[in-house]
């Protein structure tokens, strides 16, 4: 459930000058801006860097754009996004302070934005503030900074519902959102193992299952659980970790195409079609396990209409039903329980830039990149997340490779007489020589291939001929 955001989560910054001091000409640049500025919105950047060129991004000239960025995202930040901001102010991220628990409930400590706010809010009114961030681990962190500095946006209180998988499954079936069957298991309270399986199949009814944290991150612990034998064996184990605290929610194994619908939600009450994006046939969470290539296709709302039929008349009854607060992006994540219908089911959503993969692709999807989206309609109350009209004529995909057991031997690409005539960029996330384990969660890949190509009915034929034929230079344990 939701954490305790009292400031005794953390100790106070008593000496925020010496943990992150500012030189005076940046006091008077936050000073000036604090004076001559409408908002001020700081984007927050802790693990990953800028991923997309900020596309068709348009600042109003009475709001600020404040970048407070890790420095080690700088190697890797786009040429000339700088020149979108007023200031960027770089620290050194521990990211020893994240822990191994893959939670995005958890608190993590920043302590040099912590100092930096405490500081900056002498300098620029409180009531101007915007934060904002992209990822799922600093969710509570910066609700939990809003609250201490009394800076205005949401709280933690008011995403909950959109956060946690549990509650988000049961405001489904109070408002009759079509989703899979579940049933909610809390650790704590369990001490009878035939008794929860029952339990469990009298919710259910039928094997396959799927089990997840309520509150995991990264498709971390998301597995499919295959019969009667698998779920008894799981309840035993985790009835039998120490103090476990856990709550899990199980559900019915959904066959069909998994998709996300993103969406930006306008500062008038109204939201924006971006893109829906989708994998294939099989799950992301299958192929992931199985170490099966991940191909990344997307499209427009209305340039998929006989793939997705009345996606926005479902996507509306989600936003309705659940009502997230206004502006930010959303994603509505489901299955497609039959080809080319809308007959469509809800797993979970995305209040926050939906990820990596799908952010490298949407401005190529739709002609909105999402990172320009979610500083437009924060800085802007006029955006209304049109596409580009001048974004090149020319269609892209992603395929990512994740882990297969064994040795990486080699960074081998694909031979030039290969059938293929787009044009093929390797991105190598492993070294040659790296040991790689069985495929867990989503920071296991080893290559990320981006396809280009002008017909995209080539560009798709490329892709499946990829998944058939290539693969990584592993060799497997013996």
């Amino acid at each position: 459930m939701a954490p305790s955001l009292n400031i005794s989560n953390f100790s106070d910054v008593l000496a925020p000058e010496s943990i992150y001091p500012l030189n005076e000409s940046e006091k008077l640049l936050l000073e000036n801006i604090g004076e001559s500025k409408r908002k001020v919105v700081v984007f927050i950047k802790f693990r990953c860097p800028i991923l997309t060129n900020l596309e068709n991004f348009h600042k109003p000239d009475d709001a600020a754009l404040i970048g407070f960025f890790a420095e080690q995202t700088r190697a890797n930040m786009p040429k000339n996004v700088d020149k979108h901001f007023d200031a960027i102010f770089w620290f050194q991220a521990d990211y020893s302070l994240c822990g191994n628990d893959i939670n995005s409930q958890k608190l993590i400590p920043v302590p040099e934005l912590d100092a930096f706010l405490a500081q900056a809010i002498y300098y620029v009114p409180k009531q101007k503030w915007d934060l904002i961030h992209d990822q799922e681990w600093l969710s509570t962190t910066v609700c939990w900074l809003r609250k201490k500095y009394d800076l205005p946006g949401i709280t933690f209180e008011s995403l909950e519902h959109l956060t946690n998988k549990a509650i988000e499954k049961m405001i489904a079936e109070d408002k009759d959102i079509p989703t899979a069957k579940f049933s909610l298991v809390d650790f704590s309270c369990v001490n009878d193992v035939e008794n929860e399986v029952d339990k469990i199949m009298m919710r259910i009814e039928k094997f396959p299952m799927f089990r997840k944290p309520i509150n995991g991150a990264g498709s971390y612990d998301c597995v499919k659980v295959r019969n009667k034998s698998e779920l008894k064996d799981w309840v035993t184990r985790m009835i039998n970790k120490k103090n476990n605290n856990d709550i899990y929610l199980v559900e019915e194994f959904v066959f069909g195409i998994e998709f996300s619908a993103a969406v930006c939600l306008l500062s008038d009450g109204a939201w924006a079609p971006l893109y829906i994006s989708y994998n294939g046939e099989k799950t992301v969470v299958d192929m992931l396990h199985a170490g099966e290539p991940l191909p990344f296709h997307g499209d427009r709302f209305e340039d998929c209409l006989d793939m997705f039929p009345n996606m926005d008349k479902f996507v509306d009854k989600v936003i309705q039903a659940y009502k997230p607060p206004h502006p930010h992006l959303l994603t509505v994540q489901g299955f497609q329980l039959e080809k080319n219908t809308d007959k469509y089911y809800l797993t979970e959503l995305t209040y926050r830039i939906l990820g990596a993969r799908d952010t490298l692709l949407s401005y190529a999807y739709s002609g909105v990149s999402q990172e320009t989206a979610l500083l437009s309609c924060h800085l802007d109350p006029n955006y209304r997340a049109e596409p580009d009209p001048n974004k090149p004529k020319i269609f892209e995909r992603h395929l990512w490779y994740p882990y297969n057991e064994g040795l990486l031997k080699s960074h081998r690409e694909v031979d030039p007489d290969a059938p293929i005539s787009s044009e093929l960029k390797f991105n190598w996330l492993v070294e040659v020589g790296t040991k790689l384990c069985k495929p867990t969660w989503f920071e296991h890949f080893v290559v990320h291939i981006c396809l280009r190509n002008p017909d995209k009915k080539k560009l798709l034929e490329d892709i499946e001929w990829m998944e058939k034929n290539w693969k990584p230079d592993i060799i497997k344990n013996e």
